[in-house]
């Protein structure tokens, strides 16, 4: 199914996908259905990445910046940007806050220290 969206098409395609593919009855596959599952699935993809070990690179810049998500009482997103010697730019982490201020930064940069 993931290939599928990433293929380009919908959410509310992939049902009908998984319905064509498979000889046993499909159930749960409304647009609703697919939509939790797909944010189930790229939920966990994303945390095994935000919790990995970044001591396997040496990292010759940091980049952090706070970008503003949502509308009405948005909230702010701390992205960390690292480049490697090779000049290879990485996501280190992300991580939601209610705003950028020194605090929030502070607990995002030490948790990229534990992390090495």
């Amino acid at each position: 199914m993931l290939r599928h969206v990433r293929s380009g098409g919908t959410v509310r395609s992939a049902g009908v996908t998984l319905q064509e593919g498979c000889p046993l009855p499909v159930i749960g596959t409304g647009a609703s259905s697919v939509s939790r599952w797909l944010v189930a699935a790229t939920g966990q993809v994303l945390e095994v990445f935000l919790t990995r070990r970044l001591d396997g690179e040496r990292y010759v810049a940091l980049f952090v910046d706070g970008l503003q998500v949502g509308q009405g009482e948005a909230s702010t997103l701390l992205v960390a940007l690292g480049v490697t010697e090779q000049g290879e730019k990485q996501v280190l982490g992300m991580r939601e806050a209610s705003t950028e201020n020194g605090e929030a930064c502070r607990a995002f940069l030490a948790s990229l220290v534990e992390r090495g």
